[in-house]
């Protein structure tokens, strides 16, 4: 069973940001609505949840992945049109190079380095956010998300809101739940990512938290899943989370 400080302490005003099943987030919307900048640490081939937080909140954007970037998806299109055996392929390929130059530009911008530590490939989250403030923070980065804890929590009084995924949570509990005892943030809402599966006592092994520096509307209980909430994996079912009493 997850322990007690996993659950949401009341009811918030929620949104869903992002397409549904993997990729789309739960978040509150007053953190939304007050952010100033987004900081995303992982996109991928998605950036529905930064699509759909724009269109609410049109604030700059910085991302931060070091697999993706307008040269790499180039070099892809480049590679496909020498086969001519896959035209479909260098279609898509086309396509996906032309959706992520039309979506970053002007105050939308892609950044092609890995956060976590300080090296010729990386950059630390202090490094990224300077002296901004009113910060969101969007964070899935495959487990280096526990290189930056630390940095999230000495810069929490600048952050409205945050969402990060936590891999590996058999191997990280108490890590997970020292941070959120530190966290000076409000828990708003957790998600059992169900393409992590479960450990031998059936908790979740990938975990979806968001919080917000403001305080809950209500102490009414929590439903979980939410209404709002879609299975990571469309081929599965949620995965029911059991909190002690």
């Amino acid at each position: 069973m997850l322990r007690k400080i996993f659950f949401p302490a009341g009811g918030y005003n929620l949104l869903r940001l992002g397409r549904n099943f993997d990729g789309g987030y739960i978040v509150e919307e007053q953190s939304v609505r007050n952010a100033r900048i987004l900081y995303s640490f992982g996109v991928g081939d998605d950036w529905s949840f930064e699509e759909d937080f724009l269109s609410r909140n049109d604030v700059r954007l910085e991302t931060y992945d070091h697999t993706v970037s307008r040269e790499k998806l180039w070099k892809n299109v480049r590679r496909r049109a020498r086969n001519i055996c896959s035209m479909r392929r260098f279609f898509r390929a086309l396509k996906e190079h032309r959706r992520f130059s039309e979506f970053f530009q002007r105050k939308r911008h892609h950044n092609c380095v890995a956060v976590g530590y300080d090296g010729p490939s990386s950059k630390s989250l202090e490094s990224i956010i300077g002296d901004d403030k009113n910060i969101f923070l969007k964070i899935d980065i495959e487990g280096w998300e526990y290189r930056i804890l630390d940095g999230i929590i000495e810069n929490s009084n600048n952050i409205e809101g945050l969402v990060i995924e936590f891999h590996g949570v058999d191997l990280h509990r108490e890590r997970i739940i020292g941070f959120i005892e530190k966290l000076p943030l409000n828990l708003c809402h957790i998600h059992a990512n169900n393409a992590g599966k479960v450990d031998d006592r059936g908790d979740p092994l990938v975990l979806e938290l968001s919080f917000t520096k403001y305080p809950a509307i209500s102490a009414e209980t929590v439903e979980l899943p939410s209404k709002l909430d879609y299975p990571n994996d469309v081929n599965f079912d949620e995965l029911i989370m059991r909190f002690d009493d």
